[in-house]
C-alpha cells in the first residue's frame, strides 16, 4: 500500500467579483503567499461572458518588502500589458521562480462605469523544480513499496 506522499504541487484559485470603476490604486489585487521554493508552471486565466473587454487581469509575482518591493509579470506581454475578454478562457505555460516569502497574485481592473464582472485565475505551483523533479518521483515510488 502505498504511504501518504505529499504531492509536489500545489493549486492556487483567485477568482471574485470586481466592482465597476476599478482602476488604478483602486483596482482590485489578491495575493497569496509561497510557503516554500517553487516554479510558477501554469497560468489559467478566465473571463466570464459580460465583461465586453472592460476587464483587465494582470497576473505577478512579488518579491522583496516595501522599501525594495519588486513585480515580475508572469505572462510577456507584447502590445496591451494585461488580458481582457469576453467569456474567453486562456491557457499560458509559464516557468518563472517563487522563492518563499514571495507573492503571488493577481491585479484586476474593472473599467465599466456601471457593471461588476467575475474572473477566475488558476496557477500551478510545482515544488520540485530541475533536477529535484526526478528525485522527487524516485522517492514517490520508493514510497509505495
Amino acid at each position: 500500500m502505498p504511504s501518504a506522499v505529499q504531492e509536489p504541487r500545489d493549486s492556487v484559485r483567485f477568482a471574485d467579483r470586481v466592482a465597476p470603476n476599478s482602476t488604478g490604486d483602486g483596482s482590485h489585487v489578491e495575493t497569496y503567499e509561497v510557503q516554500e521554493g517553487a516554479t510558477v508552471e501554469q497560468v489559467d486565466v478566465r473571463i466570464y461572458r459580460g465583461a465586453e473587454l472592460d476587464l483587465r487581469v494582470r497576473p505577478f509575482i512579488r518579491r522583496g518588502d516595501d522599501g525594495s518591493r519588486r513585480e515580475i509579470d508572469l505572462i510577456q506581454f507584447q502590445g496591451k500589458q494585461y488580458i481582457d475578454g469576453d467569456g474567453d478562457h486562456f491557457e499560458f505555460t509559464v516557468s518563472q521562480a517563487a522563492e518563499r516569502g514571495d507573492l503571488v497574485g493577481v491585479e484586476v481592473e474593472n473599467h465599466d462605469d456601471t457593471y461588476g464582472y467575475d474572473y477566475a485565475v488558476d496557477m500551478a505551483l510545482d515544488r520540485a523544480g530541475g533536477i529535484a523533479r526526478f528525485g522527487g518521483v524516485v522517492d514517490r515510488i520508493r514510497g509505495w513499496f
